[in-house]
């Protein structure tokens, strides 16, 4: 009875352990993320996505999607400062959409470094840096992945009130990579993880029905770690992707892989190409466009 109890014990150790870690990584990863406005006829805020505040050699740069960046043609893009929303301003790239429709875009994705935005208002963000990336992400199974952003509905805001942002870490696993191919992903170019809105599990490991995703877009997708891993403490995350798609149809998130991200920063920006992490996955030439946003 003695030894079926110290087993029982250890199992609880373990699972409280695992669990533990797997809440810490979570929390870590959520202060690595930023939210893109635009201001509606109201003149009120309204969540546009997500963006991964991004440094390399002291140099600043939001990681997000094309179709966030592509409102700017629109309208003034903003982020939320310390207290309020500020003026995003710097050059923008983007990838070419085919044919200029970017509904057709399966990359969908952009960058812009932040010359223009006072170094103080990025305080309440953490920048991730080249050594948190992995661009050799293969999509692992018994691996938990985490979509990270922050979804309109609980994001809303008034204009000259502090703003309140509120994230969220939506955590799966990937999606078999038999399914790709019917969902016209590469699996080289992509990130696909299920997702079912009604069945996701929150910190009290309750199952419940999670927020909307669409806000998320543009956001970071982590690889967490293995069960294993959150159990002896050894689980690292590392960036594999940007969010880019919710397809409700197939319960999946779609990202696109940093590999691609990476090869079209060290292209647009050949000064900082030796800082660059570059995959041993295959070969990647991808292009961007350049375009400044309005101020």
């Amino acid at each position: 009875m003695q030894a079926e109890s110290n087993e029982q014990e250890n199992k609880d150790s373990v699972s409280t352990r695992l669990h533990e870690n797997l809440e810490a990584a979570e929390r870590r990863i959520q202060g690595s993320i930023c939210p893109i406005y635009v201001i509606n006829a109201r003149d009120n805020p309204k969540l546009l996505g997500s963006s991964v505040p991004f440094r390399i050699m002291q140099r600043a740069f939001l990681l997000t999607a094309a179709h966030v960046l592509d409102e700017n043609k629109g309208t003034n893009l903003y982020v939320a400062g310390t207290e309020k929303l500020v003026t995003l301003e710097g050059s923008s790239h983007r990838v070419r959409a085919p044919l200029g429709d970017r509904q057709r875009d399966a990359l969908d994705f952009g960058f812009i470094e932040v010359t223009g935005t006072p170094e103080e208002q990025w305080s309440r963000y953490k920048f991730i840096t080249p050594e948190d990336l992995d661009v050799d992400d293969a999509g692992s199974e018994h691996t938990l992945y985490a979509f990270v952003g922050f979804p309109a509905s609980k994001n809303k805001g008034l204009v000259g009130r502090k703003l309140r942002l509120s994230t969220t870490a939506m955590v799966l696993t990937a999606l078999p990579q038999t399914r790709y191919k019917a969902m016209r992903l590469n699996r080289l170019a992509h990130f696909a993880g299920n997702f079912n809105r009604n069945k996701q599990l929150d910190s009290a490991k309750a199952i419940i029905v999670g927020p909307d995703p669409h806000g998320i877009s543009g956001g970071s997708v982590w690889r967490l770690g293995k069960p294993a891993e959150f159990a002896n403490g050894t689980n690292v995350e590392k960036l594999i992707g940007i969010g880019i798609e919710y397809r409700s149809a197939s319960a999946a998130l779609i990202a696109v892989r940093i590999s691609l991200v990476m090869a079209a920063f060290a292209t647009t920006y050949p000064e900082l190409a030796d800082s660059v992490p570059k995959t041993t996955l295959t070969r990647i030439t991808v292009s961007t466009n350049e375009e400044v946003p309005g101020t």
